[in-house]
């Protein structure tokens, strides 16, 4: 199972952070990590770079199913799907894709990790345009 969204608060990292966004590249591989102490939210799905520069966050809207996923199992990889140059719009400029690494078992098909997953993917809706796998 999948998910794909546009990277969130990046305009929010820090000036090194900015500068390695910068020169993100299509398939680059990324690091899914909850946070705990989120100032804003409290709990946040943050998306690094393998260097552990911190580039954003998922969706808020994402967050209480992919948190949920996340703690059953932490057998999580992400990439960067899609760049999208200016002029596209800012929040729409990194595409991610999140996924279970190859060999992670996708639970017991009754709502698992899997079906949050697909659950998260199916509840986006009309909130955020990205194209499906």
């Amino acid at each position: 199972m999948s998910c794909r969204f546009f990277l969130h608060g990046w305009l929010y990292a820090n000036p090194s952070s900015q500068e390695r966004i910068d020169r993100l590249r299509e398939n680059e591989n990324l690091y899914v990590t909850l946070e705990l102490t989120n100032p804003v939210t409290r709990l946040a799905v943050q998306i690094q770079m393998q260097d552990y520069h911190m580039i954003g966050w998922a969706p808020r809207y994402l967050m209480e199913d992919l948190a949920a996923a996340m703690s059953e199992s932490p057998h999580y990889a992400a990439h960067v799907a899609r760049l999208n140059p200016q002029p596209a719009p800012s929040r729409q400029r990194v595409l991610i894709e999140m996924r279970r690494r190859e060999g992670a078992g996708l639970g017991d098909g009754k709502g698992g990790e899997a079906g949050k997953l697909a659950g998260a993917e199916a509840r986006r809706g009309r909130q955020e345009i990205a194209h499906e796998i």
